[in-house]
């Protein structure tokens, strides 16, 4: 099982009793040796003393490990063997009979909390995305929006009746783990607890991202409406299930073109708004000098927007987001207390130590690579900008235009509201925003932008 794969060596590891020093053994790919969240030498921990020490350095080691594997969990190896139709693109449905990019599961890898799901996995004309086919029988709901068949009355589809010239649309995101809602649930980490995580398989296939609940493709109630996908589909219920978010945890611009093609995307769907937001990996690497370089940086934005061009509907539409000025999670958290118990500080330098730091150009304690970082993500930004103004007009089938990741407009917001600041942050991690507190401020930011500078690009109410 999964959940074994993630944490049985560790829940294993505790009732035995190992000490930290020996995890790190057992666990060959984690550098961890001489690692310590609390300055208490983990080789020299007895497995008889500092009990609560040692607690905090076995959660500290399980925050490294969940961070070091989120990017590559073997998902794909647990259905070997199994008669299913398998997908081999990490960005696709792990189950997707009719391979038509949809899948009628949820709780697998890439099923219908990153996409609509599919109304019926065995019929390749039938997925959510689609605009009504007049030659098919109209009794077969196409698009999976809930509507099908004949009004007696009038001799037409319920679809083209109640569908047709309305302006339907589906909402696309292309993205990081930011995008995709990346969180790792506190309560994991009361250790007495691990064995009774209800939803743990349903969190590790999602890749411990909660696309459900982003400011793009959310749809929980929990999230009262708040994702771009909810507003579409309140404007118009044609638009139901028509959601696709290819986000990945690790991706940066140079992986856009890679997350045009797991679109299903045709000149016959829905005409999309989309969101493109690669917000910080092409600066978080492991120094200053492997951040993305601008001519890169531009070849690769300009190759994704033209493969995108490529295949989709004519009205499509596409809002270029720039990067976040991330020395606000050293300013904001440093000095706060992670609920492992030790400042932030402590753990974004033993999260370097093991090697699993999320951004160490961002989260360390050298405010001159933090700056020179942000100085980096200005660059890259300004350069996306330019880019939207120069390649927009040569565009065929999509319209575009750029707007600044709006951070500090959310975090003013805050202040404004006396919402603290830490709250935008995820409180494990200390570095991606809350999915739960900053996605719900993004999503606000971004409709009263559109509304305000771009408002041809929304259906009528």
């Amino acid at each position: 099982m999964v959940a074994d794969y993630l944490l049985g060596e560790i829940i294993e590891a505790l009732i035995q009793k190992y000490t930290p020093s020996e995890i790190c053994n057992k666990f060959s790919f984690m550098h961890c040796n001489g690692c310590s969240l609390n300055h208490i030498n983990p080789t020299t921990l007895k497995r008889e003393e500092g009990k609560e020490a040692k607690e905090t350095q076995l959660k500290g080691l399980l925050i490294s490990y969940i961070l070091e594997k989120a990017k590559k969990l073997p998902y794909r190896e647990h259905l070997k063997g199994r008669n299913v139709k398998k997908s081999t693109n990490e960005l696709l449905p792990l189950v997707d009979i009719d391979e038509d990019k949809f899948s009628d599961l949820e709780q697998i890898y890439r099923g219908s909390d990153w996409r609509g799901r599919d109304c019926d996995d065995h019929h390749k004309g039938v997925y959510p995305t689609k605009i009504e086919d007049k030659t098919m029988d109209p009794s077969i709901d196409q698009n999976c929006n809930g509507i099908a068949g004949i009004n007696p009355v009038t001799k037409k589809s319920y679809e083209e009746e109640l569908c047709e010239g309305t302006d339907s649309h589906q909402v696309v995101m292309f993205g990081d783990s930011a995008s995709s809602g990346f969180h790792i649930p506190p309560e994991w980490f009361h250790l007495q607890n691990l064995s009774n995580i209800v939803d743990l398989w349903t969190t590790v296939n999602d890749e411990l991202d909660w696309p459900q609940l982003t400011y793009s493709t959310g749809f929980k109630p929990e999230i009262e409406g708040e994702s771009i996908y909810m507003e579409m589909r309140r404007r118009n219920l044609c638009s139901h299930r028509a959601y696709q978010n290819v986000g990945h945890n690790g991706h940066r611009m140079r992986d856009f073109a890679d997350q045009v093609a797991a679109l299903h995307m045709s000149p016959q769907d829905k005409p999309f708004i989309g969101m493109m937001a690669y917000i910080g990996n092409d600066i978080c690497k492991h120094s200053l000098k492997d951040m993305t370089s601008v001519d890169s940086y531009k070849a690769d934005m300009i190759k994704g927007l033209r493969a995108l061009d490529r295949v989709a509907p004519k009205g499509s539409k596409l809002l270029v987001l720039g990067l976040v000025d991330g020395r606000v999670l050293w300013d904001t958290m440093n000095n706060r207390i992670h609920p492992l118990g030790v400042p932030y500080k402590n753990v974004y330098s033993f999260l370097t130590c093991t090697d699993a730091n999320p951004c160490n150009t961002w989260l360390n304690n050298n405010a001159t690579i933090r700056d020179l970082a942000s100085q980096h993500a200005a660059l890259l930004s300004k350069t996306a900008q330019q880019t939207v103004d120069e390649i927009s007009s040569s565009l065929q089938n999509i319209t575009i235009s750029f707007y600044p990741f709006p951070l500090q407009e959310a975090l003013a917001y805050a202040k404004e509201h006396d919402i603290p600041a830490y709250t935008l942050i995820e409180p494990v991690d200390g570095f991606h925003p809350s999915v739960h507190v900053a996605d719900r401020l993004f999503y606000r930011f971004f409709m009263k932008h559109i509304s305000e500078k771009l408002p041809h690009w929304l259906p009528a109410e």
